[in-house]
């Protein structure tokens, strides 16, 4: 009887060991822009986590020890939700080159115990072969590629001229400046980074025909910030549904409209660097911003266009060039050369990268310090950096407030409505509705009011909730114009001045300023002419009095 005891006591034990060899938390850590990723920048870190025994689920906290260099490191806390199925969490960490030393850990939120762990870099089988994650330096480019997983711009990849080909890399006279590299990486559309900082690392970002219908909101007001703070984008449009608006669609500098077909000859091909058997490209029609620059590709069949978005730069390109299959990877770089010259920053343009310390000049530090001083002093001051749109409403309400009671009441019972340049000066206010229907405007409310303003406006006012534009967008003569649109009701309030009255405006403040100026002048000229003789004449009279006293007699010296 005993003994069936401990046979039975002996079997329960090694069917819980048994599970507990069976059940295990699986961790997969992928790097970066698939393994791209730059120093000294932060950097998308895809951590998936599958865990056999989570009965439904279990709550687990994901711990990230990233070193900053050899002495300090950020720990990083991460709460999450892990099931059987792989569970794919994003965060985002500051990456250095010590990857082997970067470590992801999985523990359980209510004891703390370690379910599992890795290394962001570990080496793997019998010959210690490395995980593939490519580090980019601050002198060499990063492309991130999202849309179409078979692109080609794998050849790009190396040494890149930013001349040509044929000039040497050192010219007579010049510094040795080594000519960077191109690394690329690519990450699916649903993968795509969900806030700005995971843009920093790359130099430009490539959306080759990207379905932004299926593309959440959240990623595409990220993509548009990290634009608007000073990214780079090169949108190549797809031959689906493009939405009339969209946080990226309002950063394009041009329309894009029905798709077309590009044909190419044989001679086409041959000089672009194509393969002969690309005959037919599909594309898309598109309408440019007033202001926006143009570049012709594929001998004039295929057409760019490029503008500011904010502090940033954006390219469309009328076909999907991530497709195109270049005989070699100097025709591939010759084709690409001069949108990068358009769209990336020159070496000189691109901030330092932030080692956290580690190898940092202490001149750069104060500097930046400094900087971030002044930077946090005006941002403390209310509106600063920021044309909002009450400033623009206080604008309008003021002009409303003197042109009305002036222009129709005072000036109107004087008769003398002749002078209503005095207090409008050709200036110009309105508010439109989200369809560019002018919904008050001043001076010639009647003339305007239930129209729609031309189309130049809502092109402009479709690009961004606000910004200062010159040239022909209002009905009229041409004119410097300040607009903000209310998140709110979608309406428009602008107020402009014609480019003539600006400038000649300019002319006559620097006319009345160099009059001004000679005036002062005569006048401190008069003023120290007047003053100086106010101060000789008592000199002088002193001098001829000294002279007189010499030339009288002295009166004898007394007898003692």
């Amino acid at each position: 009887m005993l003994r069936s005891v401990y046979k039975l006591l002996g079997g329960l034990l090694m069917l819980l060991f048994a599970t507990a060899a069976i059940a295990k938390v699986d961790l997969k850590v992928d790097v970066g822009w698939n393994g791209a990723y730059r120093g000294g920048r932060w950097a998308p870190v895809y951590i998936t986590v599958a865990d056999d025994m989570a009965q439904p689920a279990r709550n687990v906290i994901i711990e990230i020890v990233a070193p900053h260099d050899k002495t300090f490191a950020l720990r990083i806390f991460n709460p999450a939700t892990i099931r059987p199925d792989p569970t794919t969490i994003l965060v985002y960490v500051p990456l250095t080159l010590q990857l082997d030393e970067t470590i992801a850990t999985v523990r359980d939120m209510g004891s703390g115990k370690k379910l599992a762990e890795m290394a962001f870099e570990r080496p793997q089988g019998p010959y210690g072969r490395v995980e593939r994650n490519f580090y980019t330096g601050n002198t060499e480019i990063l492309l991130g590629v999202s849309g179409v997983s078979q692109h080609g711009l794998g050849m790009l990849k190396g040494q890149f001229k930013w001349i040509d080909e044929s000039t040497p890399t050192v010219q007579p006279g010049q510094p040795v400046v080594p000519q960077p590299d191109i690394n690329i990486g690519y990450l699916e559309p649903r993968l795509l980074p969900d806030a700005k900082v995971g843009y920093e690392c790359l130099d430009a970002l490539v959306l080759a025909a990207p379905d932004l219908i299926n593309i959440d909101e959240q990623r595409q007001s990220a993509i548009a910030a990290w634009v608007r703070g000073g990214g780079r984008l090169i949108f190549c449009p797809s031959d689906g549904v493009i939405p009339a608006e969209g946080p990226i669609t309002k950063l394009l500098p041009c329309e894009i409209g029905a798709p077309q077909t590009i044909n190419l000859s044989l001679a086409d091909t041959k000089a672009t660097g194509l393969v002969s058997r690309i005959e037919k490209l599909p594309g898309r029609k598109l309408t440019p911003s007033p202001d926006a620059q143009k570049l012709d590709l594929l001998g004039g069949k295929g057409v760019a266009y490029f503008n500011r978005a904010g502090m940033g730069q954006v390219a469309v390109i009328s076909f999907d060039a991530s497709k195109l299959i270049f005989t070699d990877s100097m025709s591939c770089r010759k084709f690409w050369r001069p949108i990068f010259h358009r769209t990336l920053k020159t070496r000189d343009q691109k901030p330092q990268p932030n080692y956290y310390g580690w190898g940092y000049d202490p001149s750069e530090a104060r500097r930046v310090a400094a900087s971030e001083r002044i930077i946090d002093r005006l941002g403390n001051v209310p509106g600063v950096g920021r044309f909002d749109f009450s400033y623009v409403a206080l604008v309008m309400i003021g002009m409303m407030l003197i042109v009305g009671p002036v222009d129709w009441w005072i000036l109107r019972k004087l008769g003398r409505q002749e002078w209503t340049w005095v207090t409008t000066g050709g200036w110009i206010a309105l508010i439109t509705d989200r369809d560019g229907g002018v919904v008050a405007r001043v001076p010639d409310p009647a003339a305007f009011v239930g129209h729609k303003e031309g189309e130049a406006w809502a092109m402009v006012t479709a690009r961004s909730n606000e910004g200062f534009v010159k040239g022909d967008v209002l009905k009229g003569p041409s004119v410097y114009a300040a607009y903000s649109r209310s998140k709110e009701t979608g309406w428009v309030v602008a107020v402009a001045a014609p480019v003539k009255r600006v400038e000649s405006g300019i002319r006559r403040s620097l006319l009345a300023l160099s009059s001004g100026g000679v005036l002062l002048l005569a006048i401190a000229c008069g003023s120290a002419y007047v003053l100086g003789k106010r101060i000789a004449a008592p000199i002088v009279a002193l001098a001829d009095s000294l002279k007189a006293e010499s030339a009288a007699s002295l009166p004898p010296a007394e007898s003692t």
